[in-house]
């Protein structure tokens, strides 16, 4: 197998999008961008040779971050890194931001899944995203075994609400002997300013086995050139089963959309008058407006309507109905 991909992560990794700012060090970034081992490598571009030292050893890499155009506070933040090593089961990773706040996102994988002693293949080049649908965990027989992006072992979010000017530190510790390796390159991903998201309520009442459904709208301001997750937790007394498409954790406004729609049709089934509460987890946004709203589903039992959305009398209304008849048919005898 080639490492031909390495190539490849150092042009990716230097790739700036338009939702976010990307700050990038690899051997290009001489005086931005430093590194220290246990090995002194004299006229190294970066101080270092990049080597992550076998057997406990740990290689640091900062990376200094100086943005006036964008504002100082972190809403979000991906990290991207790529890495040579024969067996990246050995390895860990954390980052610290120059708040001091740190997020391990690499802790020797392959153990998670039973390898005893971590993935033994080959190289990484990974980014790490808390909104990746793709869960921590990859050892591949190929080259690179980790790729892609995926959640890290624990959550970036930690980094929320830091510091973005400032010493950012990339800390990988080889933690088992016998194999050493490399970092090749490795940036952030930090938007300038977040979109704001709005949920609106559009109709809040469903009615089941009628054509009347409610609407949920999930509107964003800002910058549409990239699709954008909406990520959703529901409460109330109502279930998934009690609609015809059954809810789901997240929606994505497309790329060039401004919204998405959430339709909610209650089905037969639903288990009479119910609510159903809609909470906006957090994500790549800033929430504007309220976190939640509310949706009412008139749970009415098949045959309880003609497909107008009303309910017709049920049984019960035919007996009090025809209570009422009887006294007054009783009175009216009374009197004559």
């Amino acid at each position: 197998m080639t490492r031909a991909f390495i190539a490849f992560a150092i042009v990716s990794l230097a790739t700036v999008t338009a939702s976010a700012k990307t700050y990038t060090c690899d051997a290009g970034q001489v005086g931005l961008c430093t590194c220290t081992n246990s090995i002194t490598t004299p006229n190294a571009p970066m101080g270092c040779d990049n080597r992550i030292v076998d057997g406990f050893d740990t290689l640091t890499s900062t990376l200094l971050v100086v943005d006036s155009e964008c504002p100082s506070e972190v809403g979000d933040v991906n990290l991207r890194i790529a890495i040579r090593h024969p067996q990246i089961g050995d390895l860990t990773v954390r980052l610290t931001s120059p708040s001091g706040d740190s997020a391990t996102v690499l802790l020797r994988p392959g153990l998670e899944t039973g390898e005893l002693r971590g993935c033994p293949f080959d190289d990484l080049d990974v980014t790490f995203d808390d909104e990746s649908e793709t869960p921590y965990g990859q050892c591949e027989y190929l080259i690179p075994a980790m790729s892609g992006v995926m959640r890290g072992i624990s959550s970036l979010s930690a980094l929320d609400g830091g510091e973005r000017n400032g010493l950012w530190t990339l800390t990988v510790q080889d933690t088992r002997t016998s194999n050493s390796g490399s970092l090749v390159a490795w940036s952030l991903d930090i938007p300038c300013q977040l979109p704001d998201l709005t949920m609106q309520v559009l109709d809040d009442l469903t009615v089941a086995n009628t054509q009347n459904g409610a609407l949920v709208r999930f509107v964003r301001e800002g910058d549409t050139t990239a699709a954008l997750p909406v990520f959703l937790d529901f409460d109330g007394d109502a279930s998934t089963e009690d609609f015809a498409t059954p809810l789901s954790a997240r929606v994505v406004i497309p790329a060039g959309a401004t919204s998405v729609d959430m339709p909610l049709q209650a089905v037969n089934d639903a288990d009479g008058d119910e609510l159903l509460i809609v909470k906006i987890r957090p994500g790549d946004y800033a929430i504007d407006g309220p976190e939640e709203g509310t949706v009412r589903i008139d749970g009415a039992a098949p045959g309880d309507d003609d497909g107008c959305g009303c309910r017709s009398a049920s049984r019960g209304d035919g007996v009090i109905v025809a209570a009422l008849l009887g006294a007054w048919l009783f009175m009216r005898r009374r009197r004559h």
